[in-house]
Parts: structure tokens; C-alpha cells; sequence
């Protein structure tokens, strides 16, 4: 098992504390560029529910089209197994910290808020009828587009959240202002599929880094 995937609970406060989160802050970049918000990039296509990707193209002329498969591959190469819902919580919070630290996006895709907490729907559709999801099952996207940077500090978000549970991830998640502003109007258990914006994810994190920076 991998030292990422640790369920324990002890010792941990009600609310997580989010210094645990790397502080490191990294040299801050240009606005993301209009292709966040087109059409898949060349060398994708949609099959049945889920997305192929061409893993052709070498890593270095293929940073600007990073997709969540590409970053979940990643994740997965660190936690080795867990559940769907799990991975979807944490590719949730690696999106939410990298627009914090770096002011853009770390993937393209939309993130919705579920019932059961935010969820990325192209990956749903990859894994969809699964409880329990290993690397091995991760049959498509290629971590080496991601550039040290960016998982440096998605390693720096695993850090701090992939010892914790699917449950508490949900909980967390449905505790954070994001996800209850994109329900709003909804039932606890009614279906939505309301995106949760970047600039609501930015917003709210980098309040609550403010707050554990002003208590060290």
C-alpha cells in the first residue's frame, strides 16, 4: 500500500488544516489561454463514454493541452489504489490549489457539483459502474506531459489530502463554499450539473491560505 493511501483518521482536527499544504509559492504566469475553454485538443476523441487520447505526442510540445486523464494518471501513480470517488476528490482540490498558486489552470475540464461532491464528468464516464480504481486501470492519459512544476505541487496537495478517507473528502468538500454555492436550489440528493468555477475555486482556497498564513 502505498504510503499515500492511509485512511487513519487520528489525531485529526475537525477541519483539515490547510498549512499542511506545501507553502511553497510558485513564480506566478500569465492568465490561462483561451484553449481552457474550447473545443478537446487535437489528437482527442470521445468514444462511447469515455475519452481516447493519443499518447504520440512527446511530453515537452504537449504541456499547453494537459487534460485531467494526464493528471489523474499521475495521482494515480502515487496512490496506487482507491476508490473512483476518492480520486475524483482529489483531482477536485489538486485543480483548486494549482489556481492558487500558479492563477490558472491545472487541467481543462469542467468540474461539477454532484450530489456527492465535485466530480470531473469526462473521467466519470472513463470509470463509470467502478467502485475501487488501481494505477493499472488507468489505461489512458500521459503523466509526462505534466511538467515538474505542476507535479510538484500536485504532490504537495497528496500530501495533505490523500491520507484521507472518500467519506471525509466528501464531507470536506460539501463544507467548502464552491460546491454548496454551485447547489444551491438543489436537494441534498438531487441531481445537478452546475459548474464549479475556476475564479469560485480561487477565490475560496486562497482566503483560507491567507487565514493558516496569518496564524504561523
Amino acid at each position: 500500500m502505498s504510503a499515500f493511501e492511509n485512511n487513519s483518521e487520528s489525531g485529526a482536527d475537525e477541519n483539515l488544516k490547510f498549512h499542511q499544504v506545501d507553502s511553497k509559492w510558485f513564480r506566478k504566469e500569465q492568465e490561462a489561454d483561451s484553449y481552457l475553454h474550447g473545443s478537446f485538443p487535437e489528437g482527442c476523441e470521445i468514444e462511447g463514454s469515455s475519452m481516447v487520447l493519443d499518447k504520440t505526442y512527446p511530453a515537452e510540445s504537449r504541456l499547453d493541452v494537459v487534460s485531467v486523464f494526464d493528471v489523474a494518471c499521475y495521482v494515480m501513480s502515487k496512490v496506487k489504489q482507491c476508490t473512483t470517488m476518492k480520486l475524483q476528490k482529489l483531482l477536485y482540490y489538486c485543480q483548486a490549489w494549482y489556481l492558487v498558486w500558479n492563477e490558472k489552470p491545472l487541467f481543462r475540464e469542467n468540474i461539477e457539483a454532484w450530489a456527492n461532491g465535485p466530480v470531473i464528468r469526462e473521467l466519470y464516464n472513463f470509470h463509470k459502474g467502478l467502485f475501487n480504481f488501481t494505477e493499472q486501470m488507468m489505461t489512458i492519459g500521459n503523466p509526462n506531459r505534466l511538467s515538474d512544476e505542476q507535479k510538484e505541487d500536485i504532490d504537495s496537495v497528496l500530501n495533505a489530502y490523500a491520507c484521507r478517507s472518500s467519506q471525509w473528502l466528501i464531507d470536506q468538500t460539501h463544507s467548502e463554499q464552491p460546491w454548496r454555492e454551485a447547489r444551491k436550489g438543489l436537494s441534498p440528493n438531487e441531481r445537478g450539473h452546475v459548474v464549479i468555477s475556476h475564479a469560485a475555486m480561487a477565490e475560496y482556497y486562497s482566503s483560507l491560505y491567507g487565514q493558516e498564513q496569518g496564524e504561523e
